[in-house]
């Protein structure tokens, strides 16, 4: 895992999430209690298979039906979980303010079907702004 990131308080910081890797290269160091918000631009986009999308993500029936790594979202939009575990994930999109649940690390990523990373690219950055 790679050295995360910890993050001042009243600090924003950009982070380059690329849709091909499965988890964060860049990750943010968390304490219980802590708050976040995530944002992006929406005008960004990066690209599953040939299907250009935002953070938002799109719905795509294949990977549906293969299984999403965060069942509750849509295929390609921008999720996190805590210490590369996709029990804990949760989506972000374009924005969300997180209450941090555990100690850890945050890990982003694309939401997509585990073993389809490689026909992914692109990237987001994602601002993480550190309120509480």
């Amino acid at each position: 895992m790679p050295n995360p990131i910890t993050i001042s308080l009243n600090t924003t910081i950009p982070l380059d999430i690329k849709a091909e890797e499965p988890y964060s290269s860049q990750q943010i160091a968390v304490l219980k209690g802590e708050t976040y918000i995530f944002s992006c631009d929406s005008r960004q986009r990066w690209t599953d298979w040939k299907i250009k999308t935002t953070p938002n993500g799109f719905f795509n029936p294949f990977a549906w039906l293969l299984g999403l790594r965060v069942k509750k979202a849509k295929c390609f939009c921008l999720c996190a979980c805590y210490g590369n575990n996709d029990n804990t994930g949760f989506a972000i999109g374009n924005y969300r303010k997180v209450d941090i649940e555990q100690d850890g690390v945050l890990s982003f990523f694309a939401n997509d079907t585990n073993g389809y990373y490689q026909n992914n690219h692109g990237a987001i950055t994602l601002n993480v702004r550190r309120t509480t």
